[in-house]
């Protein structure tokens, strides 16, 4: 009599095993698969924050430094008359923005130790046909402000400012935003006149206007440059078309 072979020496057991075995190796593949592709996932996430994160930051950089350029202290500024010396800003003198005049006579005005590179160097006064009616500017705390050879000057607070002015600009310093509407323009010499023009900040100027310089600059300025008219009464502008 003809024994059965055993199961697992018949043909189909094997094949089956095979195909069970195959199963199982393709069920293994796929997760490992799924599991890079989860982990690819996170990480383009991760570094999507990142760069967020990081534009974020130089926004915030860009809007403080922005700040910190044409932002200035309080106008504390108080009207006061001085004679002919040497006054000290915070003690005799409020810090504050002043348009300084003179009451008679003319003389020398200068101011040292302000820290912002517009130092005042000016002849006050119109005697001759030489000197300014006037100065505008900001005086610092500890600044030193002398009147030389000028009986007597007075310092009007500034209490308005035309940020929309397209037009002039009179001896003394300004900022683009507050003092004169941001543009292109062509820039010349109040008429006879001639002195320093300069622009600091999101561009560069330094000319003189006038006799020994030139007869018209065209700039470029954008909120928060400072500009500084000095020697000359002032400047005429005219928008660049």
């Amino acid at each position: 009599m003809k024994q059965k072979k055993k199961f697992y020496k018949r043909w189909w057991f094997w094949v089956l095993v095979v195909i069970l075995i195959g199963a199982i190796g393709s069920g293994i593949g796929n997760q490992g698969t799924d599991d890079s592709s989860t982990s690819k996932v996170q990480k383009s996430s991760s570094s999507k924050v990142e760069k967020t994160s990081s534009a974020k930051s130089s926004s915030s950089k860009q809007s403080t430094s922005a700040s910190s350029k044409s932002s200035a202290p309080a106008n504390t500024a108080k009207e006061v008359t001085l004679n002919t010396g040497e006054w000290t800003v915070g003690t005799d003198i409020q810090p504050g923005r002043y348009t300084i005049t003179p009451v008679s006579g003319s003389g020398n005005l200068t101011s040292t130790g302000s820290g912002q590179g517009t130092d005042i160097n000016e002849i006050l006064g119109q005697d001759d046909g030489m000197g300014v009616a006037s100065v505008t500017t900001d005086l610092i705390r500890g600044e030193k402000v002398k009147l030389d050879g000028i009986p007597q000057a007075k310092f009007s607070p500034v209490v308005s400012r035309n940020s929309a002015n397209t037009t002039a600009l009179s001896t003394g310093t300004w900022i683009v935003g507050k003092d004169l509407k941001a543009g292109r323009y062509n820039v010349s010499p109040d008429s006879g006149q001639s002195g320093n023009f300069t622009v600091d900040g999101s561009t560069s100027v330094n000319e003189i206007l006038g006799d020994g310089g030139t007869s018209k600059v065209t700039m470029t300025v954008k909120n928060g440059d400072v500009i500084n008219v000095s020697g000359m009464t002032g400047v005429q502008l005219s928008p660049y078309n």
